[in-house]
This record gives C-alpha cells, structure tokens and sequence, in this order.
C-alpha cells in the first residue's frame, strides 16, 4: 500500500456507517443521537484514543477564532473534540472518502455543524491517475521557460 488511491482502497469498506451505527446499538446508543463520549472508542483513530486527544488539546493555544485544520481526520473524532472543546472551527482531510463521509454524518449527529463556532467541514484528498497527471502537468515547467543549455554543442 503506497499511493494514495491504494491506501483510500484499503480502508474503504462501504459499509462503514452500517457497521459503526450497529456497534453503538450494541453499546446501548442510539446512533440518531450518539454523544461525544459514546463515538470515543470509533473516532479516535489513533494510539491512546481520546486520551491522546486530550492531552495534545491541552498544550495547545486554541482560541474559539482560530480554525484548525485536522490532516488524515479519519472519522474526526479529534476534529468535532477540538470544536466542542474551544469553540473553534476546524476542517478535516483524509485521503478516505468514505471517512469524510461517516465524518460529516457524525459531526450532524452530535449537533456540530457547517458555520459559526464549533463547526467544520471534511475533505476527501484526491487520489487515482486524473490528480496524478494534474500534479505532473503542474510540476513540469511551461514551453519556452526552461533555461538556455550552456552545454557543448556538435
């Protein structure tokens, strides 16, 4: 698993919402209204979980106008703690689309939304050959702006 689209592939099931909204009513939580605390153990894709969380949250100076950005969010577990916790803006990108899309119906859930304080929003990076051949069109230099060869000539 090396490229991106390989990596989105392998964490891609379809059925992730399905899967998630059984094991919350396992846990006795209704997935219409699961809270902060009942979503921890799923989206928090990550060593030490919440906790983790937690901790990086309180060394860091966030204020309720900043807007955080969250890279590789998975299903935004720490996204929606920041936004609840300082009232900040925060945006998620993950190269899965299907975890912007479990992102996005969580953060609906626990009553996050798009605007004003607290909100955020999830991205799904692009991946597969079309953005490939964009970043090689834009990495290559235009016509007529390579430098002169100083090189010998025949």
């Amino acid at each position: 698993v090396t490229t991106p689209s390989e990596v989105s592939a392998h964490y891609t099931s379809g059925d992730l919402l399905a899967r998630l909204e059984a094991r919350l009513r396992e846990d006795g939580v209704d997935p219409a209204r699961p809270t902060f605390d009942a979503l921890a153990p799923y989206d928090h894709f990550h060593g030490r979980g919440v906790e983790a969380t937690e901790d990086m949250a309180s060394r860091l100076d966030v204020a309720a106008t900043d807007h955080v950005l969250d890279v590789g969010s998975g299903l935004g577990g720490p996204a929606r703690y920041f936004a609840r916790r300082f009232g900040c803006r925060v945006s998620g990108i993950d190269l899965t689309a299907e975890f912007c899309e479990v992102a996005r119906h969580l953060t609906s859930r626990v009553g996050l939304g798009l605007g004003g304080g607290g909100g955020g929003r999830c991205f799904s990076a692009p991946t597969g050959r079309r953005h490939q051949q964009r970043r090689q069109r834009r990495s290559r230099p235009a016509p007529g702006s390579e430098p002169p060869s100083h090189g010998a000539s025949n």
